[in-house]
């Protein structure tokens, strides 16, 4: 495939920099590799991850009615996957946790 024919959901492989290069090292070492893994190793792991998560947020705006995705649409694209649908909201739920500390701290900060 050439670079003229590549299509939005088909990135090319190292597009340019690595965005997030010690992330995925942490990540895979986490998962049980070597303490230093190959740096192009890292490299296909963000490509897939970027383009797992690129897939997700098409599939939830070709549904979203405001023009922005929102959890539910995520949620909707995971309909079918109850682990990843209650992980959402478990984030959600942290989300508003931590918008009312911050509240909190702010009110006695400020």
């Amino acid at each position: 495939m050439t670079e003229r024919t590549r299509t939005r959901s088909t990135p090319a492989f190292q597009q340019g920099p690595q965005r997030f290069p010690q992330e995925m090292l942490s990540l895979l070492y986490s998962c049980g590799d070597v303490q230093s893994p190959r740096l192009d190793t890292a490299a296909v792991l963000e490509s897939i991850t970027l383009s797992y998560i690129a897939s997700v947020i098409h599939s939830a705006a070709a549904v979203s009615t405001k023009g922005k995705v929102t959890p539910e649409e995520i949620k909707w694209v995971f309909r079918g996957d109850d682990r990843k649908r209650n992980r959402v909201e478990e984030l959600e739920r942290m989300s508003r946790q931590i918008k009312r500390a911050r509240e909190v701290f702010d009110d006695v900060d400020g």
